[in-house]
This record gives structure tokens, sequence and C-alpha cells, in this order.
């Protein structure tokens, strides 16, 4: 026969499996509108929104091309295209905002526990907007984030953005882990990647370094004379130089033609970088999508800035290192710029002969 305080652990724990079982129905929604690092660098959010929200499932909507790879790899389960939602309606002043019954917005928000957006701005029509169509179905907690840094304010903005959700939520509790590994590679897309790299002669004999040339800016790229001597000499010290462009480097001018007698692949969607990313051994390139890519899944990776601040948009990883040259370092040939990468390659011991 139970005694009596037996009897009273095996109902709470009845309560508590009750409360988990509720709890873990429960689905947030982070609405991030930038490019693919933006997306990346907002993975420690929505890992600790899972965690201290008791949230069964994470969603991510956004430009689809950047989000395709997080299911099945990272902490988000979901994502949907901000393309196919009428999201442009949230911009209109709330004094004529009026969606109808069963309007299609309304059902593209609804199921939502808590959804957070970086579109938009605090306080604004937009947000107000957003959380009147969201408690249109149920009950939500609906809030829009700052996108941008605090000017002057040097924390990184993964963490910043996890400072923001504190001061909203009291019991909101997080330790910011830069070093955590926030995305993980599937085996197919690791083979994918070494197939891919065979065909195009890369050797797996030796390490196999992938060079990124370009960046969604032109003042983010570390001018293209400099990757280049860099792939020299890490060629001349045994290594494999893959240089991945994609259909932002032809705007600015970095084109295959430069790159005559390099390996080059092209074209990649974001999945199949993924792979080469996973099968290579380190990655090197501006502060660029596939940098922050490359750091979040763990890889040893070497980000160049110039203008931007690395200690607010440093890729994640704990294998992650950052150089920021000045303005004649980076945007004309520098030979003094190349060794001091190479120096800091060898310094952190990221790729070993």
């Amino acid at each position: 026969m139970l005694m009596m305080d037996e009897k009273e652990n095996i109902i709470e724990l009845l309560r508590q499996a009750e409360k988990d079982a509720v709890d873990t129905g429960k689905r947030g929604l982070i609405i991030q509108p930038g490019a693919l690092g933006d997306c990346i660098l907002t993975l420690p959010l929505a890992d600790a929104m899972k965690r201290n929200l008791r949230l069964g499932t994470v969603a991510m909507m956004g430009r689809a091309e950047y989000l395709e790879f997080l299911p099945g790899r990272s902490c988000v389960d979901k994502i949907r295209s901000i393309d196919t939602v009428q999201i442009h309606r949230l911009f209109a002043d709330c004094s004529n905002f009026t969606p109808e019954d069963n309007d299609r917005l309304i059902c593209d928000f609804a199921g939502y526990d808590w959804i957070f957006s970086f579109l938009g701005d605090p306080g604004s029509d937009f947000e107000k907007n957003l959380i009147f169509t969201a408690n249109c179905s149920n009950a939500v907690e609906a809030s829009v984030l700052r996108f941008a840094p605090v000017p002057g304010n040097s924390v990184h903005i993964s963490e910043d953005y996890l400072h923001q959700l504190k001061n909203m939520i009291a019991d909101f509790d997080f330790v910011f882990d830069r070093t955590k590994q926030y995305i993980n590679p599937l085996p197919n897309d690791i083979a994918f990647g070494k197939e891919l790299l065979k065909n195009i002669g890369a050797s797996f004999n030796r390490p196999i370094v992938l060079i990124h040339p370009g960046s969604g800016g032109r003042h983010k790229c570390w001018h293209i004379a400099n990757f280049l001597e860099l792939a020299n000499n890490l060629k001349r010290k045994n290594f494999d130089v893959v240089f991945v462009l994609g259909p932002a480097e032809g705007r600015y001018g970095i084109t295959a033609s430069q790159l005559n007698g390099e390996m080059i692949i092209e074209n990649l969607s974001t999945t199949h970088l993924l792979g080469v990313v996973a099968a290579t051994d380190v990655f090197i390139g501006n502060d660029s999508g596939p940098a922050h890519l490359a750091g979040a899944m763990g890889k040893p990776c070497v980000a160049i800035f110039c203008d931007t601040e690395p200690l607010v948009y440093a890729p994640l990883g704990a294998k992650s290192r950052c150089l920021r040259f000045n303005r004649r370092q980076f945007a004309k040939p520098s030979s003094e710029a190349v060794k001091t990468c190479i120096k800091t390659i060898e310094a952190a011991e990221l790729i070993k002969s």
C-alpha cells in the first residue's frame, strides 16, 4: 500500500507529465527577413526560445532560399516563405487596419503561442497590427525585436537579441554560448559535398581550403588579388584550394575568368553549399552568409572584416577567427594582409598539413 507522501509524489509527477504534454504542443514563430547570415545569427535566440518557453516547435519565416537547410539540421523545425504571406498589410495605419473574418492573414499567424519579428519597429503600427492579427485566432504573445545593434554597442548581435527577449520576459534565462555548434550537417550533405569536390579534382589526401571571395556588398569584399595570393601561398604549403562563387560575386566583378587555373564551384543552393563546407577542412571568406554558415557548423573559419565590427558580427563557432583590416589593406592588394591571414591560420592551428 502506498504511503501518503508517495501518493502525493505520484500525483505531482502526473501533473508535471500533463504540463509537459501541453508545453510540447506550444509553437513559436520568428520572422527574420534578413539574408543568410542574419538567419544564422538568430539561431541562438530560436534555441533559447525553445528551451525557456518550453516550445514543441519553432518556425522561422523569411526568404526560403536562406532557410531551406534549417529543419533537421538545427533547432528550427519548420520554415515559411515570407513571400507567401501578405505581410505588407501589417504596415498599414493601425487605426485603419481591420482584417475580416477568415482573413488569409489571420490564418497565416494562427496557432502560435509566441511570435517575435525582426521586421518592423518596436512600438510601430506594424507591431500593433501583428499583435492584433495573431490574437484573432488564439491568445498569442507577439513583439517586434530590434534588428540592428544600438550604435556604439559592442555586444555580439546574437547576444543582443537574447537580452531583448530577457527584457520582455522576466523569467527568461539564458547563457549565450558562441562556441556551440548550431548547425549539424546530415550524412547525405557530407556525401554530396565530397562527390562534388571529387568531380572538380580536389584531393582528399591533403587538407581542402574553401575560399568564398564575395559578400552581400562590394564594400565587404576583400580585394580579389589578396584571395589569389592567399590561395597560392596555401597551395605551396600542400593544401588544395577551392573557390566557391555565387550570383553576387559577378555583380562585383569577381568572375571565374579572374580565377583562371583555380578549382571553382559556382551557384550552389544554400543546402548544397552546406554540403561542400561540411566536406572541406577550413573556410576563408569575408563577413558574409557562407562564413556564418561555416562557423555555426563548427568548421574552422576565418572571416575577414573591414568596416563592419567583428565584435558584433563575428561568426558563431568555437573555431571561428576574425581579422579586421584597414581600408588600404582591404580594398587594395596587400601582401602584408595576406601574411597576417596565414599567420592567424597557423597560430590557431585551424589547418594542419
